[in-house]
């Protein structure tokens, strides 16, 4: 192997790159949905505020107010 530097990007650096986009990405669009559902919860006066999304059979939750839990019962979510 050459111990010399190369001109330009190799894959590696776009691959870091790439990732690093998906990254930030990803963080944006999270940070608009807890903001929409914020809003929503501030609109509809509930503070449980659900996706629609359900993994495992349990229900995510992006906003989650504890007095609308049934009290004494085991309550599985996802956030």
């Amino acid at each position: 192997m050459s111990d010399e530097a190369k001109d330009g990007s190799d894959r590696r650096d776009f691959m870091i790159s790439s990732l690093a986009m998906v990254g930030a990405s990803a963080a944006l669009m999270a940070t608009a949905g807890v903001a929409g559902a914020e809003a929503a919860a501030a609109a509809t006066g509930k503070g449980t505020v659900y996706t629609g999304d359900i993994i495992q059979g349990k229900k995510v939750v992006s906003m989650l107010d504890v007095t609308d839990l049934e009290p004494g019962k085991k309550h599985f979510l996802y956030f």
